[in-house]
């Protein structure tokens, strides 16, 4: 597997006039050999991640009851097929979940069947904003209708967000945090995220569309420092319709070594996705050996690291997202038929 990998980031430095990927110190350290693909077996890790929105919206609760079910039976069929899940989380979903005794003893014990808890948040530029921010609440309102959007109910600062998913779980330390355009959006607690807007797969720096099936393709893993903190991220792939799940599938298919990273939301238009992926991933891994939670894929340091410069992660970026992204402000078919997914594109 190391062999495969060191292969990967030697064509890598071929390839990109920047320097190569430099290998994770102690490589491996944190994974026993039973824990890494046995010789013979597809060579991909892979994790699969799922957003809950924050759905910060005046039937909020209501659109909350009817996805838990749906996250419900995804977590179900992924525990039946010893599969994996990276479960992201909005505040609103941790709230939702810390307020029954019933709901939070079922989530943490899929914690411990092996899934994980991480963080999903919607920033201050997203069509959907969760009503985080470390800006005042007078300054968030006025960027909000500036974007032509009706303010949101503001919530808190970052540091507020990060403290409600850790009254569900204090390990939370991973997620999706819509840092694409701004690392502002970066809470300290989330050192591990997939919301870069950069590629792991091209050269350092590039930027790419998630709805790219490549961009799950994850040949090392970007470091850098924002605020003081020391920060990994992975990329991941959407599956959350057929046209990208199946390009998503592509490119996993031929893909030797790394780790592919897929993701999509909990509502009833997209479990049949998951379940499709789910389907495909057998045909690659019947016993399931290769999955991982984001944390996993991270920390057994099977990747090697690119380090991002202060300038790349300092920088603002505008939306690489393209049509098609929920808050994109257009309520496409897809949405119309799961009204739980983007309440803001169809109020």
């Amino acid at each position: 597997m190391r062999a495969t990998l060191l292969s990967l980031a030697t064509l890598f430095a071929l390839a990109c006039s920047g320097p190569a990927p430099e290998a994770g110190p102690d490589a491996g350290s944190f994974a026993d050999a039973a824990a890494l693909p046995d010789a013979g077996a597809p060579a991909t890790l892979y994790f699969v991640a799922i957003h809950n929105e924050p759905m910060n919206v005046p039937n909020g609760p209501a659109l909350l009851a009817a996805a838990y079910p749906v996250l419900q039976q995804m977590v179900q069929e992924a525990t039946e097929r010893h599969l994996k899940l990276t479960v992201m989380l909005s505040a609103q979903w941790a709230d939702y979940i810390v307020a029954d005794a019933g709901r939070k003893a079922e989530v943490l014990g899929w914690k411990a069947q092996g899934h994980e808890l991480a963080a999903h948040h919607h920033g201050i530029h997203h069509g959907n904003w969760d009503g985080y921010t470390d800006l005042s609440p007078s300054d968030a309102a006025a960027k909000r209708t500036a974007q032509g959007k009706t303010p949101e109910t503001y919530h808190g600062t970052l540091a507020d967000y990060a403290s409600h998913l850790h009254a569900l779980d204090p390990g939370i330390k991973s997620g999706c945090v819509n840092d694409e355009g701004e690392r502002s959006e970066l809470p300290d607690a989330i050192v591990y995220d997939t919301c870069s807007g950069f590629t792991n797969h091209l050269a350092p720096g590039t930027r790419e569309q998630d709805a790219s099936g490549e961009k799950g393709r994850n040949e090392y893993a970007n470091t850098g420092t924002w605020k003081g903190i020391a920060r990994t991220w992975l990329a991941h792939s959407q599956i959350t319709n057929q046209s990208k799940r199946e390009a998503a599938q592509a490119a996993m298919s031929v893909q030797t070594g790394g780790v592919f990273g897929a993701v999509l939301h909990s509502s009833t238009a997209e479990a049949t996705q998951l379940y499709a992926f789910f389907d495909f991933l057998a045909t690659l891994d019947p016993t399931a050996a290769h999955s991982r939670t984001l944390i996993e894929a991270i920390e057994q340091r099977v990747l090697p690291t690119q380090a991002l410069s202060d300038e790349l992660l300092n920088a603002v970026y505008t939306s690489v997202a393209g049509p098609g992204r929920c808050g994109d402000g257009v309520c496409d078919d897809v949405e119309k038929a799961n009204p739980t997914l983007c309440p803001n594109d169809c109020p």
